[in-house]
């Protein structure tokens, strides 16, 4: 784990932003689609409403499992911070 002091000194941070991401994911999940119901149970406008929250993006179509929304929720915030990266600059985004 890198200290406060290297990202304040501009240590890339993305790494650390990614791994913060999961676990962020990973809990919404957890509240919302959790392994012992199945995907008809799921609290689909607690996980819509969770994700743009967090994420400012809103999901349209969910796959079929968890796994499957883990990825696409993983892949779609790392297109909008690269989209925000390539708007303000990476120095920025440091």
């Amino acid at each position: 784990m890198r200290s406060e002091r290297e990202l304040l000194q501009g240590a890339d941070v993305r790494e650390r932003i990614y791994g913060m991401v999961d676990d962020a994911i990973d809990e919404i999940l957890a509240v919302h689609c959790p392994d012992d119901k199945h995907r008809d149970e799921w609290d689909m406008k607690g996980l819509r409403d969770s994700v743009y929250v967090f994420f400012d993006f809103t999901i349209q179509d969910l796959p079929d499992t968890v796994d499957e929304l883990r990825e696409m929720l993983s892949t779609e915030h790392e297109k909008h911070y690269e989209h925000k990266e390539a708007e303000i600059g990476s120095d920025m985004m440091q």
